[in-house]
């Protein structure tokens, strides 16, 4: 598993990386060193906007919560307590992510302080 403050690059409005202006603003060198190395799990930051998001490890297939995954790349979100506008509908203020892994598995869930991305989750 890699944590990195910035994710790979995406792609579809699903994706870890989609940015405001509908557009994937990862990194595309970090793209091609995961793809390289076999890594299937990252956790991410820094596109607060694509908050609670996640995809399988190719970047484009998006996944829903809770489900037990071979490969899972998660956006984790602003903790901050400013309201984030997400790219996938709703507003977050303070999320995180909580992510469990056993074997060769993982899975997530999100934890909203407040805004209405906390319904939209827990409706799934």
């Amino acid at each position: 598993m890699i944590l990195a403050a910035s994710p790979p690059r995406g792609s579809g409005p699903k994706a870890v990386d989609r940015g405001r202006g509908g557009v994937n603003i990862g990194d595309p060198a970090l793209t091609g060193m995961l793809r390289a190395r076999g890594i299937g799990f990252g956790l991410f930051g820094h596109v607060y906007e694509a908050g609670g998001q996640a995809t399988l490890a190719d970047g484009a297939t998006p996944l829903g919560e809770g489900v037990w995954q071979d490969s899972l790349f998660v956006q984790a979100g602003s903790a901050g307590a400013v309201p984030v506008q997400l790219v996938g509908g709703g507003r977050s203020v303070g999320m995180a992510q909580i992510v469990e892994i056993t074997g060769q598995r993982a899975r997530f869930r999100s934890a909203v302080v407040a805004g209405d991305r906390g319904a939209a989750a827990s409706a799934r």
